[in-house]
């Protein structure tokens, strides 16, 4: 089992993989959300929801599901607003 430090580390390396897709776009939301606007990796607290996941495929999930709703929401809400409505 991955600790959070673990988590932290592939939830970042994650969403730097760029699969030139309009997917990279919102994995860019999401790290200038998590690592450089409101949190940094060496302060845990912003990246509690992933105790809740047990693997690496469990944060690959949680990551495809946080984009799919952000690109189905994106025109209703900001981006931010839905990070946090979903991604917390």
């Amino acid at each position: 089992m991955l600790n959070l430090k673990e988590k932290i580390d592939y939830f970042e390396k994650y969403l730097e993989k760029k699969d030139n897709s309009y997917y990279d776009k919102m994995k860019d939301e999401i790290y200038l959300h998590f690592f450089e606007l409101y949190g940094n990796k060496n302060d845990t607290d912003g990246f509690l929801f992933l105790n809740e996941m047990q693997t690496k495929k469990d944060i690959e999930q949680y990551t495809d599901f946080l984009i799919s709703k952000m690109i189905m929401n994106e025109h209703i809400s900001g981006l931010d607003d839905i990070i946090y409505e979903y991604g917390y």
